[in-house]
Parts: structure tokens; C-alpha cells; sequence
């Protein structure tokens, strides 16, 4: 008996009508956080590894803009999932961006410097990025045009419907008033502009389509020459459209995977850059460095002769004559990995 009802609970969510009832719930968020302001969701997961380097102190911090006419509260859902589901411990916090001066005609460029400012200001040195809509726009241009001159890291920027090749309602009368629908029309210069930028950047980048999306068609929803250099960055959900995509249980598996990925490249691209930091020291900094991790065992004494054997000299690295110059004492460089690796470096 449960079986049976069991499949029908799960043939009913099949045939659900979820661009219509994910539409539905979106506008409830949107009436309910209306002039709701930045609104932020705490890890508490968060905690910074000691061995990380000094600019990731505030660890990562993800930024979620949304789209045209649409509220901070859009991400409300995504965001507690996020938590709920459990984020790496070096993400610290997840921030739903509020804008000023809305309804003015303004243009992407000048949401994307206050949405630089905003994470300049919170002192967050790298980030991830998530955009809705519009918002994919503002967070792009962000990343390619103000957040690079801050020093500021966009580690990755994960776009839900964006408008990278245009948008079909984005026409006369509303472009005359609005920079930002200009710049969303089909194929804009802005757009190709934006689109070349995306090329040349250094930060991931992963599209989201939905197969009934009718604001921003699936096949305008990405940078096509990114997409083919990397197939897999792009993912079309089947049943959703432009405002249920952000109700999908499917879509936080997807970035929560892509937070979990780039929190682990980023960890592991810095302790690498730590090693080769270390082997670039010179011998005398290298033990200070470690010497809190060392013992004297971890150190040889040899002879003068014995320091021009070939194994010794593939394997150690002198630290120091001897107080009688007769001999030098050297270090296992394994001992000097590891010692480094579990310690704070200085730079």
C-alpha cells in the first residue's frame, strides 16, 4: 500500500506544472522581501584552516545578485538550502545584494560598481559569485571591470538565466528609458563586449538555462564561445522557466557542488603556491620558518666529502656549516614539506 502511494506522490511531482507553480512561489518572496535591504546567511561551518594564506582570513564569501525588478529575497531559498545542505568551512557567509536608485534607467555598469563597493567595504578578498537574470550581467561585469583593480578574487560566477546573448523583451518603448535593456538587447555591442571579457577571465564560469524560459531563451542564456572551449559549464533544467529555476532543489545541488569545487582548488592552488614560496627561501629563512615543527632528528651532521654524494644532494639541502667547519648539517626536504605545510608561513 505505502508503494503505491508512494508512486503516485512521485507521478504527481512529474507532472506538476513547475514553471507555473515555481513562478508562483518566487512572487510570493519577492512581496514578502520587498525593500528588505542586503540580507546576509552565516556558515556555521565557517572556520579558516592555519596554514592558509593571510588574504583568505575572512574566507570566502558568496554574493548573490538578482535580476531586473526583481528583490535581495529572490535567493531566499537558495541560500537556506545552501546552509541547510552544508557549505566547506571556508566559505564564511552567503549575501543577498540589495541595490539603490532602482527604477531609474540605470545601466549594468553602475550596479556592478555598487556591487563592488559593497564586497570592497565587507573586506571579503575572495568570492563567489551568483546571478539571476540580469544579475548575471552586473556580477560578470563586476569581475571582469571593478573587482580585479581591488585585488579582490572572483573564484568562480555561476549564472542562472542570464542574459549573455540578449533578451527578446529587452525592445522599443523600454530601451529608450532604460541603459540596462539597451545593453540586453539581441546581440548588443555591450553583450559582445561582456561576452569577450568572459573569454579572457581568469574565474570559472557556469551557465544555467530553462528549457521554458521565454524572457531569456536557452540558447541566449550563455557566452557561446565559453560553453564550446567548456561543454560541461553549461546545464539546461528540463520543466522550469525564468522564475521557478529559482525554487530548484536541482539547481542547489549543482552550486553547492561548484562552491565545494573551487573552495578545494582554491586551498589546494595556495598551499602549492606556500611549497614553492618555501623552496624559493633562502636556507637560513626556510629553518626559522620550520624550525617549530623540526626536532633534531629531523637534521644530518656530514662530513665535506660526504655533501658531494649525489643522493644526499638530490634529497637535502644544507642548512648550515658546521661550528668547526669540518661538516654540514642538512634537512630531509620531505621533513621541510611537511613541516611547512602544517605551519603559517610568513608571506
Amino acid at each position: 500500500m505505502y508503494s503505491f502511494f508512494e508512486q503516485i506522490f512521485r507521478k504527481i511531482k512529474e507532472i506538476q506544472p513547475v514553471s507555473t507553480t515555481g513562478a508562483l512561489a518566487h512572487t510570493y518572496y519577492w512581496l514578502t522581501s520587498f525593500g528588505s535591504g542586503d540580507l546576509v546567511f552565516h556558515n556555521p561551518n565557517f572556520k579558516v584552516p592555519k596554514d592558509i594564506a593571510p588574504d583568505l582570513s575572512e574566507g570566502v564569501a558568496i554574493y548573490c545578485t538578482h535580476g531586473t525588478a526583481d528583490q535581495a529575497g529572490a535567493f531566499d531559498r537558495i541560500a537556506q538550502r545552501l546552509i541547510a545542505a552544508g557549505l566547506p568551512e571556508l566559505v564564511s557567509s552567503i549575501h543577498l545584494v540589495s541595490f539603490d536608485s532602482r527604477y531609474q534607467g540605470q545601466g549594468i555598469n553602475y550596479f556592478s560598481s555598487q556591487l563592488a563597493e559593497k564586497i570592497k567595504k565587507n573586506g571579503h578578498k575572495h568570492v563567489i559569485l551568483i546571478g539571476h537574470s540580469r544579475g548575471c550581467l552586473v556580477n560578470t561585469y563586476a569581475a571582469e571591470q571593478y573587482l580585479s583593480e581591488e585585488g579582490i578574487h572572483v573564484e568562480r560566477v555561476i549564472n542562472l538565466c542570464g542574459p549573455f546573448g540578449g533578451s527578446d523583451l529587452a525592445i522599443d518603448p523600454i530601451s529608450r528609458v532604460s541603459i540596462s535593456v539597451e545593453q540586453m538587447q539581441v546581440n548588443s555591442t555591450f553583450l559582445k563586449k561582456l561576452g569577450a571579457k568572459v573569454m579572457q577571465s581568469k574565474a570559472i564560469y557556469n551557465f544555467f538555462a530553462a528549457a521554458q524560459d521565454w524572457i531569456v531563451r536557452p540558447a541566449l542564456s550563455y557566452v557561446v564561445d565559453y560553453v564550446k572551449k567548456n561543454p560541461k559549464s553549461l546545464v539546461e533544467l528540463d520543466r522550469h522557466g525564468h522564475l521557478s529555476i529559482m525554487s530548484s532543489h536541482r539547481v542547489v545541488d549543482f552550486i553547492r557542488d561548484y562552491i565545494i569545487e573551487s573552495c578545494a582548488a582554491l586551498v589546494s592552488s595556495v598551499r602549492g603556491t606556500h611549497k614553492k614560496e618555501v623552496e624559493q627561501n633562502a636556507d637560513e629563512e626556510v629553518v626559522a620558518m620550520v624550525d617549530k615543527e623540526l626536532d633534531d632528528s629531523d637534521f644530518i651532521f656530514v662530513g665535506k666529502d660526504e655533501v658531494e654524494d649525489e643522493l644526499l644532494k638530490g634529497s637535502h639541502r644544507i642548512v648550515e656549516k658546521s661550528e668547526d667547519e669540518e661538516g654540514y648539517v642538512l634537512i630531509d626536504d620531505k621533513e621541510i614539506d611537511e613541516a611547512s605545510s602544517s605551519t603559517s608561513p610568513r608571506f
